[in-house]
């Protein structure tokens, strides 16, 4: 008799120990009821939105920076006197591929937007869960959760996409067939003594020596 009222006495612990982790248990999932519920705002549609948000942040920027880099290349090559040339049509088909590089990098930009606010969103949810699994207080979890979805639901704010063109128009001096300082095409045929070389006056006649050489 003594030894099943004993056993009596460890069952009646062990049935607390289980109501206790019961109502645990319990208060575990009415926090997670709240967290649910404050992070229901958060599905797809939502992190889409993040997405355009950046792309109809950042379009307008590399729109403008392109339209200028036309501009610039076009006064460049109006300069010089060659609109209509293969220099002409290789820069402005230099340009037009970097602005299509461009613009592939800020759609791949418009979508790290969207992974790093779904990687916000998930990483503040494990952590409330894990406060709540250690608390078992489901007001505080509750209060935090609403808290937290809040600042989450901010309207994300974006760093300027940056100068996204090189400067083609600035190249063309290299390669400019009227350049007079030396760095263009004349300069370079110039420098190469192919038609003679200057006097000593440096006005660019050629010696009576130089005019007589022979190009084969």
């Amino acid at each position: 008799m003594c030894g099943f009222g004993g056993g009596g006495g460890d069952g009646g612990g062990d049935g607390g120990a289980r109501a206790a982790e019961e109502a645990r248990q319990a208060r575990i999932s009415e926090g997670m009821r709240s967290i649910d519920a404050a992070f229901t705002k958060f599905d797809d549609p939502y992190y889409s939105n993040i997405r355009t948000a950046y792309q109809d942040y950042a379009t307008p920027q590399l729109e403008d920076q392109y339209s200028k880099a036309k501009q610039q290349l076009a006064y460049a090559l109006a300069r010089g006197g060659i609109s209509d040339s293969t220099i002409a049509g290789e820069r402005q088909a230099a340009l037009q591929k970097e602005y299509d590089i461009n613009r592939g990098a800020l759609v791949d930009e418009a979508l790290n937007q969207e992974k790093q606010a779904r990687s916000a969103v998930s990483n503040e949810r494990s952590s409330l869960v894990s406060q709540l699994n250690a608390s078992a207080d489901p007001a505080a979890a509750s209060a935090a959760s609403a808290a937290a979805a809040n600042n989450l639901s901010l309207r994300p704010t974006f760093s300027p996409i940056g100068q996204m063109f090189t400067n083609i128009a600035a190249s063309l001096a290299a390669s400019q067939p009227t350049a007079t300082d030396g760095t263009g095409i004349l300069g370079q045929i110039a420098k190469s003594n192919l038609f003679g070389s200057k006097t000593a006056t440096g006005t660019g006649n050629a010696t009576a020596a130089g005019s007589s050489r022979i190009v084969n």
